[in-house]
This record gives structure tokens, C-alpha cells and sequence, in this order.
């Protein structure tokens, strides 16, 4: 929960301290509990909605280690196909609040800067094949 209102009110949260946020949700996330699983979800979109210097972000990514950028890229995946799939005509209720909810164009900015920043150790890695494939192939589908 503070972390929450961090990510929220926070003006100028730094890139570095946005990775520090993302490493702890993807700590959490690990724990096979429903509960730790939806408060990782909640943490990865007010990240990926916070804002960010593109130059900044990009370096404190370089951070990651590939394991941190798969689960990085399997959320990123995750939200394109929610969006791709949600209806043009759904309405949002009252309590919507898109700085809690990354729009497609958010989420598409954070994956080019984690592809950048990791491009040739996910290359070399024979794990993130499917995850890059997967990303393939939803972005031929938005374009």
C-alpha cells in the first residue's frame, strides 16, 4: 500500500528507484499466493504507467539480470494481449484511473526500451525465445 501511493504521488521518482520497485514486485510475484500475485500485478502497472525519462529508464534496465527481463517481458506480453482483446466499446467503471492501468502505448514503449537494453543477451537465450516470439507476434497483429 505504500508503495502504491509512492508509485502515485510521487512527482520524481527516479528510473533506479522505478527497477528497485520492479525487482520487489517480481519478488513477490514468485510466491504462489493469489493474494502476492495480484498485489505484483498492481506494483508492474503503476511502474509501467509512472513516468520516466526514455535515456534513464533504458540505462537502469541494462540492471536486469535476464531472468528479471523475462518476467519483465512475460507481464509486458501478458498486458498487450488483455488490451488487444479488451472490446473498443467497454466502458471503464467510475473508479478507472489510467495512471493504475498501462494503455497499449505505455506498455509498447516499456517493451522496445527492455528489448534495447537486452537485446543480445535475450538473443542468446534460448529461454526467451518463446517470450520473444510471443512478442513477434502480437505486435505483427497490432500493426
Amino acid at each position: 500500500d505504500l508503495l502504491e501511493k509512492f508509485l502515485l504521488y510521487v512527482n520524481d521518482v527516479s528510473e533506479t528507484d522505478l527497477i528497485r520497485v520492479l525487482r520487489f514486485a517480481e519478488s513477490i510475484g514468485d510466491v504462489k499466493d493469489h493474494a502476492a500475485g495480484a498485489v505484483c500485478e498492481k506494483l508492474m502497472c503503476l511502474i509501467v504507467t509512472t513516468p520516466y525519462g526514455s535515456a534513464f529508464l533504458q540505462a537502469s534496465l541494462r540492471s536486469l539480470s535476464t531472468q528479471e527481463v523475462l518476467i519483465l517481458l512475460r507481464f509486458l506480453t501478458q498486458r498487450m494481449v488483455h488490451l488487444s482483446t479488451a472490446s473498443a466499446t467497454e466502458t471503464h467503471p467510475a473508479d478507472h484511473d489510467p495512471r493504475r492501468t498501462p494503455s497499449m502505448g505505455q506498455v509498447l514503449d516499456w517493451l522496445s526500451l527492455v528489448l534495447d537494453a537486452h537485446f543480445a543477451s535475450l538473443a542468446l537465450s534460448s529461454e526467451a525465445h518463446p517470450v520473444l516470439e510471443q512478442v513477434r507476434d502480437l505486435v505483427a497483429r497490432e500493426t
